[in-house]
């Protein structure tokens, strides 16, 4: 019979006798089936068989060293990378707001500049029953060449004409008319109210009403109309 080491079993508790070759191992209790872990012997026992055990200290679970525990790569990268772009967006969007609103106001004092010299400007000769209309009328012998040097060569004169409405259309504080063709070049007038006392009277217009308007030429439409703007009336 092989020397014995005694072991309590934590489960169920009851005292148990195991072989000393299983010192330190981990066994199974025969009450409960619970496993647990035979104690160390603390000094070689020689075994029935001649055969030497060496001391060997028990397992005690509470020595090993847990594993670490991975842990999910943390996406700061990706949510740096984010608020990077979202703010170069924001950057970018206020930058061209602000470039518009810039651009805006330029051109709203440039429009109210040249309202202002149209008050006392002189007109040019040019009219526009002339050889302006004979340039851009449909079907007019003159080319693509000639009407763009003719139209390089008048944008930017004042102009006083007398013309007769076609449609009157309003645009905020200004209305857009055009004027039939015929007699006259056809044209296109952002007319500017120099009071409200004026506004009845354009809105009352009516096709084949004639106005005389004093502009600035600024170039011609797909059509061949003639582009004034800005352009006050003439009463």
């Amino acid at each position: 019979m092989s020397d014995q080491i005694k072991a309590n079993c934590p489960h169920c508790h009851a005292e148990l006798s195991v072989d000393a070759i299983y010192a330190g191992q981990i066994i199974t209790c025969p009450h409960c089936s619970g496993q647990l872990t035979a104690p160390g012997v603390q000094s070689p026992v020689t075994l029935q068989s001649g055969q030497q055990v060496s001391p060997l200290p028990a397992i005690n679970p509470s020595n090993v060293a847990p594993q670490p525990v991975q842990q999910p790569k943390k996406k700061s990268g990706c949510l740096i990378a984010l608020a990077v772009v979202g703010a170069l967006v924001i950057l970018t969007i206020g930058g061209c707001f602000l470039a518009v609103s810039s651009s805006a106001k330029k051109a709203k004092a440039k429009t109210q500049a040249e309202l202002e010299s149209l008050v006392s400007a002189t007109p040019s000769s040019l009219r526009p029953d002339g050889k302006i209309k004979e340039q851009f009328a449909l079907f007019s012998d003159f080319t693509d060449v000639q009407r763009e040097n003719a139209a390089a060569e008048f944008t930017g004169k004042i102009v006083e004409w007398q013309l007769s409405v076609y449609d009157v259309d309003r645009r905020g504080d200004i209305y857009r008319i055009q004027t039939s063709g015929g007699v006259n070049i056809g044209t296109f007038i952002d007319l500017h109210p120099r009071s409200d006392e004026e506004r009845p009277f354009i809105e009352a217009l009516k096709t084949g009403d004639t106005i005389t308007i004093r502009g600035i030429l600024k170039g011609v439409t797909l059509l061949r109309n003639i582009e004034i703007e800005p352009a006050i009336l003439v009463r």
